[in-house]
């Protein structure tokens, strides 16, 4: 079946088939993510802790919302236009097959390959003008920004740019920065990845969008092999306000070892291991939005059969927390000082290694 639904057109594909409440969960998780970027940044900016909270709470509106428009959008909700084209495209399957049976019976082949062919393309022409006065009836697009995107009338281009170098300024070539996009416009708030490498020259050339008198936020990480990550996040309230430079400077990282082990001491044995965030001794927080980055460059170790793994995500004096996904089983987390040491840190988790299925 699987097999089957991987032949079908994108838009005929199913949607998320997770229980509603799994999705919600981690779709709560990611939201809570973002929110603590956000009173971070405004902590930063000077208020404290419980205005930031507050204000950042009042920027991101109602959370129970968001996570069931999130969840519908995981589960799959199919725009009208894909719908209409879903009933023509069955319409035509069924129609060829009609014609496949005709031409079983008819008495010249060469005839009724002919008939086929002939009625296949007049349906195809006759499909392509339903198409084509669909996208006319629903084509408001302001003329001046047509050349933009198919949705110019909602959607503005957002640049991104900047620079990868270590502590000494010299520029890192192919760091790559695992970045999602926040967007809120018609359809409520959304977000998207977008993997963006740097250049030979270090340089970071990217193009995102947001939608027009709507706020947007750019939350990015950056990571390569030897070094230690850093993120940073970014928001503006309209979309023609132009996203900060994301210009990261990148500290060498420390070879940490750790022994992963459940409850009863028994390892976590070919587990995922993830960054989280990493705490500086001078109180930069560098966040990871782990959901995202199971098939991105540098983010993901393995544990070994006796729960060993190598990590080198993390610079030394680091509060570090990594998130540990166990074979067949759920997301959970543990926190450690990095220290330069030869002898493995072992971490204990609070779940058996079953209890996490």
């Amino acid at each position: 079946m699987n097999g089957l639904a991987s032949l079908l057109p994108s838009w005929l594909q199913p949607g998320d088939g997770r229980p509603p409440a799994q999705i919600e969960d981690e779709v709560r998780e990611e939201l809570q993510l973002h929110l603590d970027l956000m009173t971070e940044e405004l902590r930063q900016s000077g208020l404290d802790d419980e205005a930031a909270r507050a204000q950042a709470q009042e920027r991101f509106g109602d959370v129970d919302l968001l996570v069931r428009q999130c969840r519908t959008i995981q589960q799959g909700d199919i725009p009208m236009l894909q719908r209409v084209q879903t009933v023509l495209f069955v319409c035509l399957l069924a129609g060829l097959i009609a014609l496949g049976w005709r031409v079983a019976a008819m008495d010249s082949a060469l005839t009724s390959m002919s008939s086929l062919l002939a009625d296949a393309q007049a349906q195809l022409e006759d499909l392509e003008k339903i198409k084509a006065e669909l996208n006319a009836a629903t084509d408001n697009t302001d003329p001046s920004l047509s050349e933009l995107t198919p949705n110019a009338f909602q959607e503005m281009p957002v640049r991104l740019q900047g620079a990868t170098t270590d502590r000494s300024s010299a520029k890192l070539p192919k760091v790559f920065c695992h970045t999602t996009v926040k967007t809120w416009g018609p359809g409520g708030y959304s977000q998207h990845p977008l993997q963006i490498r740097s250049d030979d020259l270090g340089e970071i050339p990217a193009n995102t969008y947001a939608y027009r008198g709507n706020a947007y936020a750019v939350h990015s990480t950056a990571i390569k092999p030897g070094y230690a990550f850093v993120s940073q996040y970014h928001e503006k309230r309209d979309a023609s306000e132009p996203c900060p430079a994301l210009s990261f400077e990148l500290p060498k990282s420390t070879v940490v070892r750790v022994t992963l082990k459940d409850a009863r001491g028994e390892p976590f044995s070919w587990a995922k291991v993830v960054p989280g965030s990493r705490e500086t001794p001078n109180g930069e927080t560098h966040l990871v939005y782990h959901q995202g980055v199971l098939n991105a460059f540098g983010f993901v170790a393995e544990s070994d059969e006796q729960g060993f793994a190598e990590l080198n995500w993390f610079e030394e004096g680091d509060r570090a927390m990594i998130r540990v996904l166990p074979d067949g089983g759920a997301w959970t987390e543990a926190e450690f000082d990095v220290k330069a040491t030869d002898k493995p840190i072992e971490l204990t988790f609070s779940v058996n290694a079953e209890e996490t299925s």
